[in-house]
């Protein structure tokens, strides 16, 4: 997943002592049926039954020190059952809210999934993880 301009803009900002970036304490994964923007937007998130996943610390193996830093889920992560069709994701991404709020990073699926009505999206343990060099 690559950082959005807004999470590396509070970042910096946070860093340099310019203002205090304060992290939610619940982030929440989202899907995308288009390819997000640097600057958080064109992400689709699918309707039909379709809600966000929160995620805590607790879901998420300590960054490991080496370059690239990874950070890994160690928890399986699960949609709500597709109401109807969400069609082909190829995104997902990390937001700081529920509904709403500011994508704070963004990934392509390494494979792109069609989810039909009755269908559950997961992401297995290791299933997400995040780079930074």
């Amino acid at each position: 997943m690559s950082f959005t301009n807004y999470l590396a803009a509070e970042i910096l900002d946070h860093l340099f002592t310019d203002g205090a970036y304060a992290p939610p304490a619940t982030l929440y994964l989202g899907l995308s049926t288009t390819t997000p923007t640097e600057g958080g937007g064109n992400f689709t998130e699918p309707t039909d039954g379709y809600s966000r996943v929160a995620t805590t610390a607790a879901d998420w193996a300590a960054a490991t020190v080496a370059n690239p830093a990874v950070k890994t889920t160690v928890a399986e992560k699960s949609f709500p059952t597709a109401a109807g069709s969400w069609g082909e994701i190829t995104h997902c991404g990390l937001w700081d809210a529920s509904t709403g709020g500011n994508l704070l990073s963004a990934a392509q699926l390494e494979t792109p999934r069609t989810v039909g009505a009755g269908d559950i999206l997961r992401f297995g343990v290791g299933g997400i993880s995040l780079t930074l060099t």
